[in-house]
């Protein structure tokens, strides 16, 4: 077994442990996680992108199989049954190769019926993860997304695998080769279409395999946080922010950049890079995350009085809440199987009942 095959292996042993202290936890025997279906485009005979459930991903990277469902029962090996219809209206991808390393029980079912009379066979007190938009989803389970069980595999997430932690390292890795294509096609007059294909281009993905849309934002365009519309027009590029990921395995980098060719604006952007490094600098073990935010406000509102944006002290910036029009989100969000990961919410830890 390869070395990253060790590493996934030694991840599924984790996750049977958890879902084993969550379900006992629980009152509950077993758990069924749907990988869900794609949905249908209103009036048409095509369907939305499928994105897969994440706690049905975080037991390997199974994005291409939707209908598939992993049914996890306490102390017992879990069973994946993955839907393979076989007809000529699909051509199934095969299961991932590091799925064999995974000591699950591997069943692949053609038949929508048949796989779900398997889960309909299931005894004792059984609970259901997924998207319902019917009653036949949940194959007639009736404890759907039960909060409790929820909350302790959620809190379960917040804490990342060695196998998940360099996922995350090679997603980022390998959106740092798009950025840097990005930021070329935008020295050379690139368009916003032309700066994103050069980053789809560098990380060989297609539009729907990158974990979120890109943000390519030429110029004034910038000041709109999720501009979307991605001009063919060609001007003078003044400016880029680029707000774009790759994902591994379904695991997601979130990198967002800004470059500018005036000299004036280039430096506020090297200042903002320092003031980001010291605040990774900061944030250490036992820091309290919201002393980091308030920081990064009285940053942000330092520098806007150094550019002579604004005339107030960093202080009376932030107090009089000035610096939240500049700065209107968060400092950050976990990174995981979604964009913006289960994170702060999780990790509240409540004494056991």
């Amino acid at each position: 077994m390869t070395d990253g095959y060790s590493l996934y292996r030694a991840h599924i042993d984790e996750l049977r442990r958890r879902y084993d202290t969550a379900l006992a936890a629980c009152g509950l025997d077993a758990v069924v996680i749907a990988a869900g279906i794609p949905a249908e485009v209103f009036l048409d005979d095509q369907h939305l992108p499928f994105k897969a459930n994440p706690h049905l991903l975080q037991w390997g990277p199974l994005r291409e199989h939707p209908g598939s469902v992993l049914i996890v029962s306490g102390g017992q090996t879990p069973r994946l049954l993955v839907y393979t219809p076989t007809d000529f209206w699909h051509r199934i991808p095969p299961v991932p190769d590091m799925f064999r390393e995974s000591g699950l029980d591997i069943d692949e079912v053609g038949a929508a019926a048949e796989l779900a009379q398997q889960v309909r066979e299931l005894q004792g007190n059984i609970a259901f993860i997924g998207d319902v938009a019917g009653s036949a989803d949940s194959f007639g389970i009736s404890t759907i997304n039960p909060d409790n069980l929820l909350k302790k595999l959620n809190e379960f997430r917040t804490v990342k695998t060695n196998w998940e932690v360099g996922n995350l390292r090679e997603s980022s890795l390998i959106g740092v080769r798009g950025h840097l294509a990005a930021r070329e096609a935008f020295a050379a007059g690139g368009t916003e279409y032309e700066i994103h294909l050069a980053f789809r281009t560098a990380c060989g993905v297609t539009d729907e395999e990158m974990p979120y849309p890109a943000i390519v934002a030429l110029n004034e365009h910038a000041a709109t946080l999720h501009y979307q519309r991605l001009d063919r027009d060609r001007g003078p590029n003044l400016s880029l922010l680029i707000d774009a990921g790759h994902a591994v395995n379904g695991y997601a980098s979130d990198i967002t950049r800004t470059h500018s060719t005036d000299a004036e604006f280039g430096a506020v952007i090297e200042a903002m890079h320092e003031l980001q490094r010291n605040l990774c600098t900061a944030a250490l073990p036992g820091i309290d995350y919201r002393e980091l935010h308030h920081a990064a406000h009285l940053g942000i509102a330092g520098l806007l009085e150094e550019a002579g944006l604004i005339t107030a002290t960093p202080e009376a910036a932030v107090e009089a809440g000035i610096s939240r029009t500049f700065f209107p989100h968060g400092l950050g969000h976990f990174l995981g199987l979604q964009v913006h990961d289960v994170g702060a919410l999780y990790t509240r830890r409540e004494p056991d009942t």
